[in-house]
């Protein structure tokens, strides 16, 4: 790292990282994030960071071409700084982590339309104002291998329905604490043929007997997440 100083701004110059991590980091502010250069990131994790705002995200995110890996978990105002960014951005993500924030509907349905066919995971837990209609929209997005949705409370089995309709390439679901997915509702992911692993705990209204007839319909399943004691005490 080369430390360069310009009157009372100090530029902290990284021209060969390709990861910086910062979740949790209570102590780092817009202005430090906004002076380091590294034009070869390509992983950002500033997940916890309350303190940062669009301007130090946006100053560290157009500095790269390269960067296809951002958690911004808990970041509130992340959902439309990303969108905001256009689609030249979006179209080079790999994996979005977007939990606990201000996330709606309409944001997903823009993402959905600017990240056709690179996405490959995507983390909307916690993202309270999402519904059926938020994950219709995302279900057009075939390239995604892992989707997690913890704790959608607006979320039903409609969102299955969605979801096995057109994510084809899936292998791990989380829905844990979804309580509108039901255990009729996990026939739908009888047609999500390599899906490996499911999270399904903290769904009351799950059955033993639906997952059992899930296991036996997925080749592929290798691992579910069911806890009947979990479920029932939510």
């Amino acid at each position: 790292a080369v430390v360069s100083t310009q009157s009372t701004v100090t530029v902290y110059q990284l021209p060969r990282l390709s990861t910086l991590i910062l979740s949790g980091t209570v102590g780092v502010t817009g202005e430090v994030i906004s002076q380091i250069q590294a034009p070869r990131l390509r992983s950002l994790e500033v997940t916890m960071c309350m303190s940062l705002g669009e301007e130090a995200l946006t100053s560290i995110i157009f500095q790269t071409d390269r960067l296809a890996y951002l958690n911004v978990g808990w970041v509130k105002s992340a959902p439309p700084l990303m969108l905001s960014l256009g689609p030249s951005f979006l179209h080079r993500m790999k994996a979005l982590a977007l939990f606990n924030t201000s996330l709606t509907d309409d944001h997903l349905a823009m993402l959905a339309s600017c990240a056709p066919n690179s996405l490959r995971s995507l983390s909307i837990d916690f993202c309270a104002a999402v519904t059926d209609d938020g994950i219709q929209s995302i279900s057009s997005l075939g390239s995604i291998t892992r989707l997690d949705m913890d704790h959608l409370v607006h979320v039903t089995d409609l969102s299955l329905h969605h979801i096995s309709r057109v994510l084809h390439l899936l292998e791990h679901l989380s829905v844990m604490g979804c309580r509108g997915v039901t255990g009729e509702g996990l026939v739908y992911l009888h047609g999500t043929r390599r899906l490996r692993s499911v999270n399904l705990n903290r769904c009351p209204e799950v059955t033993n007997e639906s997952v059992e007839v899930l296991r036996g319909a997925l080749p592929c399943l290798r691992s579910v997440g069911y806890n009947k004691r979990l479920s029932a005490t939510g």
